[in-house]
């Protein structure tokens, strides 16, 4: 493969921005000059379905941050190896996670999704201090003693969990979204605490118009069907850029 000239004298961090990762992994295979600056450089985010898969990134960038998604039905293996890129993971109830798989490899986590998840425990999440966004809709395991220590979470759904109350939820004080659709223990009072930019409220009959009006700084709002909001509350939230009220039958034009 010939090279163009012309691409030595554009500076890497501008030409990263025009590369995908397929482009960067064939670069870095034909030019030494380029395979040095991909491997330091670079700071891709890249889905995969294993470990082996992920240390092949890891080869080729040394800053590579993983994302692993499984099905229910995936298996995943692994060897005591060093794994410390993965950073986004969403397993759902999938029975191959373990507690030692997270203790293992899931230390550098920002990004977690436990839906109806059975087998993570509250000690093992609680270990995850980096994470800023975590899904818990429909587990019915993680308690408040596991939300202690996530002082860093910023994007937390929790709809339809059965074991997060207010007290939990109300030590978080660096969230910005939060999903409470289809949850029955959070309420009003635990949004004054919360200093939030998006919620979701929709298929929600416990969060009323004094929790939404305690949250002036919203820019994002979901209440679609289900939800207690009302015209009063509505129309007082000037901030919002964004509404969702999918089959809301309770908002009127004058809420708008």
């Amino acid at each position: 493969m010939q090279m163009d000239v012309s691409l030595y004298y554009i500076p890497f961090y501008i030409l990263v921005e025009y590369l995908s990762v397929p482009d960067m992994i064939k670069l870095s295979k034909v030019d030494p000059y380029f395979s040095n600056e991909i491997y330091h450089k670079a700071k891709p985010t890249v889905s995969i379905k294993d470990v082996q898969q992920g240390l092949k990134y890891m080869a080729i960038f040394k800053n590579v941050r993983l994302k692993l998604s499984l099905d229910d039905t995936d298996e995943l293996t692994f060897d005591k190896i060093k794994f410390d890129k993965l950073t986004e993971l969403d397993v759902g109830n999938n029975p191959t996670l373990t507690n030692d798989f997270l203790m293992t490899y899931g230390t550098n986590l920002v990004s977690l999704g436990l839906a109806r998840n059975e087998h993570i425990t509250n000690s093992t999440l609680g270990n995850l201090t980096k994470l800023t966004y975590l899904e818990l809709f429909n587990n019915k395991v993680i308690e408040n003693d596991a939300l202690s220590r996530l002082m860093n979470l910023k994007h937390f759904s929790i709809g339809d969990t059965s074991r997060i109350t207010s007290a939990g939820l109300s030590t978080l004080k660096n969230l910005e979204t939060l999903d409470l659709a289809f949850d029955e223990k959070i309420d009003d009072d635990c949004l004054i605490h919360l200093q939030l930019k998006k919620i979701c409220i929709g298929w929600n009959d416990v969060i009323t118009d004094r929790g939404l009006l305690s949250l002036q700084s919203l820019t994002s709002l979901n209440i679609s069907s289900g939800s207690n909001i009302t015209d009063f509350a509505l129309c007082q939230m000037t901030s919002l850029v964004s509404l969702k009220m999918n089959d809301n039958t309770k908002i009127t034009d004058a809420g708008i």
